[in-house]
């Protein structure tokens, strides 16, 4: 679990980064700004940070937070990463604890018994119903780890196709971003 919060972080800074202009702020050309914003749409956020549908529910479930982080975005963006990163940090090892977590405070609660267990066949009794808990909780945690890392890999494969786009796209990519840097501001949608 240690080394996929890492990778987690890592991918989304990558992802973020890709998703930055030269000023650091998180926004699409004037020129694609439509298509940018249907692709933020789909992907629950700024293009190529993804968040899921996390946004949207934290809208409707808590407009308040919402509109706080919405602000922060837009006033201070280094902020809202550092607590984006935080929220999803947090978010992928609460999804690893609650898959077992439960199990594994049943394994400690029977430690406990175990250890005030006076007889024999008790302990052994005790033992036999903990080994079974402890490899429940083990396999539950293991298979929600599995589940982050296909999580990951996705992301990963996403970032993948992105870059190649971006690659084969390079000449357009660059023209646009000289035309809107040397254009008229007045002219602009």
């Amino acid at each position: 679990m240690k080394k996929i919060i890492p990778v987690c972080a890592l991918l989304l800074t990558a992802l973020m980064a890709g998703a930055q202009s030269d000023d650091g702020a998180a926004r699409p050309t004037d020129k694609n700004r439509g298509a940018a914003e249907r692709f933020e749409h789909r992907r629950g956020g700024d293009a190529g940070f993804a968040r899921g549908d996390w946004l949207e529910r934290l809208k409707s479930e808590n407009p308040e937070e919402f509109e706080r982080l919405q602000k922060m975005r837009e006033e201070d963006p280094e902020a809202f990463r550092e607590e984006m990163r935080a929220r999803m940090k947090k978010r992928a090892t609460g999804f690893v604890k609650q898959h077992g977590g439960k199990l594994d405070a049943e394994a400690k609660t029977l430690g406990e018994k175990y250890a005030r267990a006076e007889s024999e066949a008790e302990k052994a009794a005790i033992k036999a119903e903990l080994e079974t808990t402890v490899y429940q909780a083990f396999d539950s945690r293991l298979d929600a780890q599995k589940k982050v890392i296909a999580h990951l890999e996705k992301q990963l494969e996403r970032l993948k196709q992105q870059v190649a786009d971006r690659e084969k796209n390079r000449e357009a990519i660059c023209r646009d971003r000289v035309d809107t840097l040397t254009g008229d501001p007045n002219l602009r949608w």
